[in-house]
């Protein structure tokens, strides 16, 4: 199958779609970026991937309807884009995951931005304060100078 427009209206993924479509509009908001590019429909429609991409990883959330009773489900798994040297796999980790529901989104949207961010190299008080900066610069890199000798 793989796009969007091969499902049937009012069918239940298509209802799915639509419940991602409304909850990553915050996520999809830069230009260049349209949902449909980033949907994979599954055969014969019983599940969809959206698939998000950022310079270090790609993500894929897969999601399906209520069936047999269920509440439908929803999950992410987190992959490197590059092998680390000397591998020849990409490393990758589960996220969030449980019924189709905007709480577990929003904890994959969390798991996602909780992979992407760095830590400071220094506190970011030194971005406002120059002489905090100075201070900070004096005690960290002027102590590794002074080890070298």
């Amino acid at each position: 199958m793989g796009n969007e427009e091969s499902l049937k209206p009012g069918s239940a993924l298509s209802a799915c779609i639509e419940a991602v479509r409304e909850w990553s509009k915050g996520l999809m908001a830069r230009d260049g970026l349209k949902f449909g590019d980033h949907l994979y429909v599954g055969p014969e429609g019983k599940y969809a991937s959206l698939v998000l991409f950022t310079a270090t990883h790609e993500y894929r959330l897969r999601f399906r309807p209520t069936e047999s009773g269920d509440r439908g489900y929803l999950g992410a798994v987190a992959s490197l884009r590059l092998c680390d040297p000397g591998e020849d796999w990409h490393r990758g980790c589960d996220l969030a995951d449980g019924p189709f529901c905007k709480e577990v989104f929003d904890a994959i949207v969390m798991d996602m931005l909780e992979i992407e961010m760095l830590p400071a190299k220094r506190p970011v008080r030194c971005l406002f304060d120059k002489q905090e900066a100075m201070k900070w610069s004096e005690a960290h890199y002027v102590a590794e100078d002074t080890n070298e000798q």
